[in-house]
């Protein structure tokens, strides 16, 4: 019989016995998941914690500037204002007031004298409100205030994170204070003058009224000056009606850059002291000698120069030192009336002359007209 050979090999593999095979275990799905969870978890816990480590630092952070903030606002709060920006805005005020009613008084130069004297208190009356109304009233800062970057606040009320405006009624009571009080005593103590309460018996009413009203009027100065050193210890309320309203003058932007420019304020004082230099020298410089002497180099008018020195200016013209209306020495701008040839002031003369048929206050004789002096008149 023929044997069968075939192409596999029949002799199995080679196993060896003592080797143990482990096959993978097949986990159920449901705990695949937990531990795939547990895995991301894992991951994520130093995420966390590295956000929470972030947001904790930022919470000090935000801590740490709002202390600086508030650290900030209270020195603002507390910090003294210069007391040289306060006192140039007062005095700005009054430059502007006195300027307003220097041109409102020119209304009524036409009018008497005496009339402007009588409606004086009443005319700066009005003008003081209506500056009052379009500044402190309406802006809480009066116009000196604004140029000097000022305005006020209500310290009464006001924190350290916030500014409280000016109430209405303080407004109104500051206004009465400081504008309707003086022109109350203003006009009282005008009208005691008038009545001579001041030369009454002293037992009478009127005498002892009118030493009531001097003896506050001397406490009111005390009390002012003891507020003005407090001012310039402390730096805070200018004025009684400030201090007893509780409004303070701030800084309106407090880190605005504080440019001052003298340019102007040095060449108006410049300009104004050399025009009140030229106003007290050249009255004192002897014009006709000067006059005299320059006729003489060029020989001209030599018998007109020689009547100068005979009797003829006295008969003419009354030389006089001093002005009669207001005792002025030497008297500014000279002019003469006429016919009697005495000399003034032009300033007084022209308003002593508003009204008709007055008569020379030296010799009661009725001036027909004022003139300026010239030489001329001294040659005749």
């Amino acid at each position: 019989m023929q044997e069968e050979h075939t192409s596999e090999d029949p002799t199995p593999p080679l196993v060896n016995k003592n080797v143990k095979v482990f096959k993978r275990k097949q986990l159920p799905p449901t705990k695949q998941k937990n531990n795939n969870t547990t895995q991301s978890s894992n991951n994520e816990q130093p995420k966390q914690v590295s956000l929470q480590n972030i947001g904790s630092k930022m919470q000090q952070q935000l801590k740490k500037i709002d202390e600086q903030r508030l650290k900030a606002i209270h020195q603002l709060k507390n910090m003294r204002i210069l007391r040289v920006n306060q006192l140039d805005a007062e005095r700005l005020d009054l430059e502007i007031k006195y300027g307003l009613q220097w041109y409102f008084s020119r209304i009524f130069t036409f009018l008497k004298p005496q009339f402007l004297e009588k409606i004086q208190p009443e005319l700066n009356l009005v003008l003081q409100l209506l500056i009052y109304q379009s500044s402190i009233y309406d802006q809480s800062q009066s116009f000196g205030d604004k140029l000097q970057n000022l305005k006020y606040r209500n310290e009464w009320r006001s924190n350290l994170k916030f500014d409280a405006p000016v109430a209405k009624y303080q407004k109104v009571f500051h206004a009465l204070l400081s504008i309707g009080l003086p022109y109350f005593f203003v006009r009282f103590t005008r009208f005691c003058s008038d009545q001579n309460w001041n030369e009454a018996d002293p037992s009478t009413l009127k005498r002892k009224i009118w030493n009531i009203v001097k003896r506050v009027e001397f406490y009111y100065q005390i009390i002012y000056c003891c507020n003005f050193l407090t001012f310039l210890y402390q730096g805070k309320y200018r004025s009684l009606s400030d201090r007893f309203l509780g409004m303070r003058l701030v800084y309106d932007k407090p880190f605005m850059i504080r440019n001052v420019s003298f340019d102007y304020m040095n060449r108006e004082l410049i300009w104004n002291g050399l025009a009140e230099l030229l106003l007290f020298i050249i009255p004192l410089i002897p014009w006709d000698k000067y006059y005299q002497t320059f006729s003489n180099l060029f020989n001209t008018s030599t018998s007109v120069l020689n009547a100068t020195t005979s009797t003829t200016i006295p008969t003419q013209i009354t030389h006089i030192s001093n002005c009669p209306i207001c005792n002025m020495d030497p008297i500014q701008i000279p002019y003469i009336s006429q016919p009697c040839k005495h000399q003034f002031c032009y300033s007084c003369i022209v308003n002593y002359c508003k009204e008709e048929n007055v008569s020379c206050p030296v010799c009661n004789t009725v001036i027909q007209k004022v003139k300026r002096l010239e030489y001329s008149d001294l040659l005749l």
